[in-house]
């Protein structure tokens, strides 16, 4: 669990600091567009690719945490160990989905490694491996959900309902 944590606190550094320069970029973007009367478009495409990173890292850290948007309602209502065992098929469909979006990741972000955008020159494919870095992150994390969830099964505990806040 120590390693997950420290992973946890690092991806949250990360995003941290690209959204901090994301901000900067925008600000820079609009005082040179607006003020100096100076079109920086660089500036904006560096920013988009910030905000691609802080969205695909950001949901990583949101499978961590639990916050993802959820529909409990009916799982509240099930007997513990059924609602458990919804719980636990539902984190394998979240594997398999992740698995999917790895393996198509990979496919793009090789795709895109000769593609190079038209205002920086940067290539593409550095934007695109944030799919499989975050596929793979997030399969980490919902693999430790599940594992929670079956010890909780093996103890007679199995409300895991309850929001994790990344130190359990």
């Amino acid at each position: 669990m120590k390693f997950l944590n420290g992973l946890d606190r690092f991806i949250g550094a990360v995003c941290g600091v690209t959204m901090a320069i994301m901000m900067l970029l925008v600000l820079q973007q609009v005082l040179f567009r607006y003020v100096l009367k100076i079109p920086s478009p660089a500036t904006q495409e560096i920013a988009i690719y910030c905000m691609v990173y802080v969205a695909m890292l950001g949901s990583v850290l949101a499978i961590r945490h639990k916050t993802h948007v959820a529909v409990n309602f009916v799982v509240d209502r099930l007997p513990p160990r059924f609602a458990s065992a919804v719980r636990i098929i539902s984190y394998l469909i979240v594997i398999a989905f992740f698995v999917i979006l790895f393996w198509q990741g990979c496919k793009l972000t090789q795709r895109a490694t000769f593609q190079h955008s038209t205002t920086t020159g940067i290539t593409v494919a550095y934007i695109m491996v944030s799919i499989p870095i975050s596929a793979v992150l997030s399969i980490i994390f919902t693999l430790e959900h599940l594992v929670h969830e079956i010890r909780g099964l093996g103890r007679g505990s199995t409300d895991s309902t309850e929001r994790s806040d990344g130190n359990d």
